[in-house]
């Protein structure tokens, strides 16, 4: 291994000018080792990246899935732990699309499942909040434009403690 020239100088200038001392008297001696083979120190290997285990869906989720696309959500299940997203502002975008004949966003790497909403169907309301409880997975659901109460997104909230409800469209 060949040292660069500059790194070369600066260790020697530090070296001479700050003076190198011995061995601090105040530290304890390095221990000695038995004999015997020397302890190698192993690095714990990564999990691989992908590809991931296929999410599977129950015969409930995909009901529940189904119900809620005919009620205008745009339904996202991702890649790994099957992470659902429930989002109602997207639906609409997407019915909106639909009718003025463009394509639906389709893009992102970690998307198992993508389900957009029927073109019409009732709409969501307090009694439809049932459908999300079929969905172990959920995450995160927005029901803004939808008929669900406040009452209703409260009690919600208080049931499905790890689950995070937004009540506005930020756009």
């Amino acid at each position: 291994m060949r040292i660069p020239r500059t790194t070369l100088t600066l260790v020697l200038f530090v070296a001479f000018e700050l003076g190198c001392q011995g061995a601090d008297p105040d530290l304890p001696p390095v221990a000695q080792r038995s004999s015997g083979p020397p302890e190698l120190a192993t690095i714990a290997t990564p999990a691989p990246l992908g590809p991931f285990k296929p999410v599977l869906l129950s015969p409930g989720e995909t009901a529940a899935i189904e119900q809620l696309r005919r009620r205008g959500a745009s339904v996202t299940i991702f890649q790994g732990p099957g992470e659902a997203l429930v989002h109602f502002p997207l639906g609409q975008l997407e019915r909106q699309w639909r009718k003025d004949g463009l394509p639906t966003a389709e893009c992102g790497v970690s998307i198992a499942y993508r389900f957009t909403p029927d073109a019409g169907g009732p709409p969501m309301t307090d009694a439809d909040l049932a459908y999300l409880d079929e969905l172990p997975r959920l995450t995160r659901v927005n029901l803004a434009g939808t008929q669900v109460t406040a009452k209703a997104i409260q009690a919600f909230r208080a049931t499905h403690p790890n689950v995070t409800v937004e009540e506005k469209d930020y756009e």
